[in-house]
């Protein structure tokens, strides 16, 4: 369960926007806006728009998303579809049979500590150490673009 805030919050962006419920008896989906959801959150003095639209698993939903089946999906760097998308994987609890170790090599963009990497360094040292060519036995796996792209939205 998460904390009271960010169920306050969305709680208050659903009974404000009378036509969400229609949109997503309709549609599945409706959009907002971050600034939408930081004005009603600053009203209440709930979190900002960030911090209310982390979600890095089923348990950090609010409970108004687990109870509606919800979730959120960026469109752009301010809009949002809040809908009913299924973004959590369900894996086996099955144990590995084996763990692999593998051998990052020395690359100037994972200089520093691995401790205080972000999701982009540990995919970059994932391809260096061709780790995603061995557990998807693929090896056709390409680097492509990283970090945020601003698309002028």
């Amino acid at each position: 369960m998460v904390n009271g805030a960010k169920n306050r919050v969305w709680e208050e962006v659903l009974s404000k926007r009378s036509d969400a419920i229609q949109s997503l008896n309709h549609q599945g989906f409706f959009e907002i806006t971050s600034q939408e959801v930081n004005r009603i959150s600053k009203k209440i003095s709930g979190p900002d728009f960030r911090n209310l639209s982390k979600f890095d698993k089923r348990e950090d939903l609010p409970d108004v998303f687990v109870e509606n089946e919800l979730n959120i999906l960026p469109i752009s760097r301010k809009k949002y579809l809040v809908g009913h998308f299924d973004e959590y994987a369900n894996l086996s609890s099955a144990e590995a049979t084996s763990v692999e170790k593998y051998q990052v090599p020395n690359l100037a963009s994972l200089l520093g500590n691995s401790a205080t990497w972000n999701e982009n360094s540990w995919i970059s040292a994932g391809l260096a150490a061709n780790v995603f060519d061995q557990a998807f036995e693929d090896s056709d796996f390409i680097r492509t673009i990283t970090g945020r792209m601003g698309g002028g939205n």
